[in-house]
């Protein structure tokens, strides 16, 4: 059986400001089978699917393959544990963006198409996505899907204005910033009642929710992808926790873990911080 996941960071400039990176999740089984789930984080994720359909059972997100002239499009803003069901061939393209990246290619508003956690992807352009994805979808090669797709990304690229918001947005993300929100929107030249108005309508939660996601990933990421030996307790202090007790708190709040726990449930995927905790997989290598 082959199964493929692979990463790619965009070669394009442009695109690295806005994008994360792509991946391609590929099986060519028909009897595959895959639960998985994954864990809050600041980005929003596109997901296309070739030749599937969505069912929503006990309700967790099931995509089988079923034949279908249209491809699945998903959109996902992780704010919470999510799982999805997967059986048969697989064929997904999937686009990880910064945050405030989806939204310098959108014809729409964010909050519009992302109004939950959750969606198909259905924006005002959505003929045009379907063009270019069953274009891409045609192509055997992953370099080259890849190439498509950041052409086509490039092709309805918008320049908007977040100055402000990404101001905010570097400040929250800064482990050793203990400034409160309020001080961070004065700061910024905002209210905090407009910051949390733009947060919504932008991004899709709050400043506090994205300081608290932010952190924990910052604590996974030392753990995953630098590979970082300290204990806990150090990789609390580094993470901007107060002490372990409240890296603690908050893990249990976000995954339903203890860090230790969370860690040890989990795997990492590919090269970037892709981690999954496999609830289930047959015929799967």
């Amino acid at each position: 059986m082959n199964t493929t996941f692979e990463n790619f960071i965009p070669q394009n400039s442009i695109l690295r400001k806005y994008i994360y990176y792509f991946y391609i999740d590929n099986c060519n089984n028909t009897d595959y089978y895959k639960k998985y789930s994954f864990y809050p984080h600041i980005y929003t994720t596109l997901s296309f699917y070739n030749g599937s359909a969505l069912k929503i059972k006990e309700g967790n997100y099931h995509i089988k393959q079923e034949y279908s002239s249209s491809i699945l499009k998903m959109l996902t803003r992780q704010h919470s544990i999510q799982t999805v069901e997967q059986s048969g061939k697989v064929d997904k393209i999937g686009i990880v963006f910064q945050p405030l990246g989806l939204n310098h290619f959108l014809a729409d508003t964010y909050i519009s198409v992302a109004k939950h956690e959750k969606q198909l992807f259905q924006p005002s352009n959505d003929g045009l996505w379907e063009l270019n994805m069953k274009n891409i979808f045609s192509v055997t090669g992953s370099e080259e899907r890849i190439k498509l797709l950041e052409k086509f990304l490039l092709s309805i690229y918008k320049i908007k204005e977040y100055n402000r918001l990404y101001s905010v947005l570097v400040d929250l993300s800064d482990v050793e910033n203990n400034q409160t929100i309020l001080q961070i929107a004065l700061k910024n030249a905002m209210s905090h009642r407009k910051l949390n108005r733009d947060f919504m309508n932008e991004l899709g939660f709050t400043p506090e929710m994205y300081r608290m996601i932010a952190r924990f990933r910052y604590a996974v990421n030392q753990k995953i992808i630098h590979n970082n030996q300290s204990n806990l307790t150090e990789i609390a202090h580094e993470s901007g926790y107060l002490d372990q007790s409240y890296m603690i708190k908050t893990f249990k709040k976000l995954t339903g873990l203890a860090p230790r726990a969370f860690f040890e449930s989990g795997t990492h995927l590919g090269i970037t911080d892709t981690f999954w905790k496999i609830d289930k997989m047959l015929n799967g290598e």
